[in-house]
């Protein structure tokens, strides 16, 4: 069963100086926002988003209020969830609802959300502890890296490659503090500005495990650029030679022509 208040305390806890007991709380992490996060919009949202935000990680393509959105309908719903799963395992089965949106209590009205008090006050406490961990720079580098170096498999794989940080050439051969204005144009003036312009700003820099994956990645990609260059290049001489050949097996048929 998914523990929605894991993901509710942010990543302070998560943090802790046992690497491997970090990675696993972080990965934890990566599936919960590859899996559910995620599908605050359609994959092709996520597409175009990815591709014309280049150099951007996925995490600065989703807010504080996006996580704490998807955390609260879970805790909304996992009521209902809990007795879906019951019916499997038991016949007395009572009538369940949800934690927040029952509407008990409240005249209805167009326009007017049915979330009780206790709902949206959970709603902003979770997008308050968003907030403070995308304002630690440390934190999120951290959790940026890591991001980077996820390369989950079976169920996450599509969502993951789906996801991944369209970089460039281009920007790789920048400094710094040029990547740092990049990110800040983008997330200003670039795909969906008026969307992506309250996620607080951290200076993401690549880590020296995830500089090498990465120059790796463009070498092999400059390896088969040369590979096709080659063979195009292979088959035009072997037309310049099969032209060369059929020259030869004409011109004694025109020398013959002549007499």
């Amino acid at each position: 069963m998914i523990s929605v208040d894991e993901y509710a305390r942010g990543l302070k806890p998560l943090m802790n100086t046992d690497k491997r007991v970090q990675e696993a709380g972080f990965n934890r992490m990566y599936e919960f926002f590859t899996r559910y996060v995620r599908r605050i919009h359609p994959d092709t949202h996520w597409k175009r988003a990815m591709k014309n935000n280049p150099n951007t990680i996925w995490l600065l393509l989703i807010t504080p209020s996006d996580i704490a959105f998807v955390i609260s309908l879970m805790k909304n719903g996992m009521p209902v969830w809990r007795a879906k799963t019951a019916e499997f395992v038991s016949d007395n089965l009572t009538k369940v609802k949800p934690l927040f949106t029952t509407g008990e209590g409240q005249k209805r009205s167009f326009g007017k959300t049915t979330w009780s008090k206790e709902g949206l006050m959970y709603y902003l406490k979770v997008e308050r502890t968003w907030h403070e961990a995308y304002g630690d720079k440390d934190l999120m580098r951290a959790f940026g890296n890591g991001w980077e170096k996820w390369e989950p498999t079976e169920d996450h794989k599509k969502g993951k490659e789906l996801l991944s940080t369209n970089w460039t050439n281009e920007n790789n051969k920048k400094s710094s503090e040029q990547r740092d204005d990049d990110n800040h144009d983008v997330l200003e003036d670039g795909y969906h500005s008026d969307k992506y312009g309250d996620v607080e700003e951290f200076a993401f820099k690549l880590d020296d495990e995830n500089r090498k994956k990465l120059r790796s990645n463009e070498e092999s990609e400059e390896d088969d650029d040369e590979d096709d260059d080659n063979d195009e290049g292979e088959g035009n001489k072997g037309g310049d030679i099969a032209s060369e050949e059929k020259d030869e097996r004409d011109e004694p048929r025109k020398r013959g022509g002549h007499k």
